[in-house]
C-alpha cells in the first residue's frame, strides 16, 4: 500500500469521524504514538499484502483500519500515518559518523582538568566516565546504545545513565561502581537504531549497520 492509498482511506474515516474532536498528534506522548503508530502499521502491511484489483484497499481493510483507528480523529490519523512512513524509511537508513569524546575520572574529579590522550581514565569511587557521542549530522528516527566493560577478553553489559538529544547526540555517564572489579578495563559503546542494537558485543562486532567505540578505564579501590 502506497502513502496515497493510505491516506484516501483515512479520508474515508474521516467522513464518518466530522463530528468528533480533532486533537494534535504532538499532544501525544511517544509511546502513545508508538502504540498506535504500531496498530496502523500491522494494517498497512497486511493490506500491502492484499491490494484490491486496481490497487484500492479491498474493503474488508478498510475496514480493518477503520476498526483499528476508532476514537482516532483525522487529524490525528494522518499525522501519525505520515509520522510512521517517514520513521520507517528513517530506521533504514544508515547511521552518519559520530564523534565520542570521553571526559571524566579522577583527574577531572581533583583538578577539573580534562583527561587527554588515549591513556586510561581512572575511576575511583564517587566519580564516573562521560562519553558524548555527536553525529556529524542529525539522525531522524529513534536510537539506542548498549554499553559493555570489556577485560581479558570477556565482556559484560553494564548499567550507564543515557541521554540522546532531538538530533541523535548521545551523552552516556559510566559510575565507576557499574565497572565490575578493580583492574584496566575497555569500555565499549554500541550505538545503532532502536530496537536493531545486537545484545552481545560479539554480534555487534559482525554488524554493519551499528557503530562501536572504545575507550581505556582502569577502575581504582580508593579515592
Amino acid at each position: 500500500m502506497t502513502d496515497d492509498q493510505l491516506l484516501k482511506a483515512l479520508g474515508q474515516l474521516a467522513r464518518e469521524q466530522r463530528a468528533m474532536e480533532e486533537p494534535s498528534v504532538t499532544s501525544l506522548s511517544d509511546t502513545a504514538k508508538d502504540k498506535l503508530a504500531a496498530r496502523l502499521l500491522a494494517e498497512v502491511r497486511r493490506g500491502s499484502q492484499n491490494p484490491g484489483p486496481t490497487g484500492h484497499v479491498i474493503p474488508s481493510r478498510t475496514k480493518a483500519i477503520r476498526a483499528s483507528m476508532l476514537g482516532v480523529p483525522l487529524a490525528m490519523a494522518a499525522a501519525l500515518a505520515l509520522w510512521l512512513t517517514t520513521t520507517e524509511r528513517a530506521s533504514l537508513a544508515p547511521l552518519p559518523n559520530y564523534e565520542m569524546v570521553a571526559s571524566g575520572g579522577a583527574r577531572d574529579f581533583r583538578s577539573g582538568e580534562p583527561s587527554r590522550g588515549e591513556e586510561p581514565i581512572v575511576l575511583v569511587p564517587g566519580t564516573r566516565l562521560d562519553l558524548h557521542l555527536r553525529p556529524a549530522t542529525p539522525v531522524v528516527g529513534r536510537i539506542s546504545t548498549r554499553v559493555h566493560a570489556v577485560q581479558n577478553g570477556q565482556a559484560r553489559e553494564i548499567g550507564v545513565q543515557e541521554q540522546v538529544s532531538d538530533e541523535g547526540a548521545v551523552r552516556i555517564s559510566v559510575p565507576a561502581e557499574a565497572i565490575p572489579n578493580p583492574g584496566e578495563w575497555e569500555v565499549v559503546v554500541v550505538l545503532g537504531r532502536a530496537g536493531a542494537v545486537p545484545e552481545t558485543l560479539a554480534a555487534a562486532e559482525r554488524d554493519r549497520s551499528v557503530l562501536v567505540f572504545r575507550r581505556r578505564a582502569r577502575r581504582d579501590g580508593e579515592k
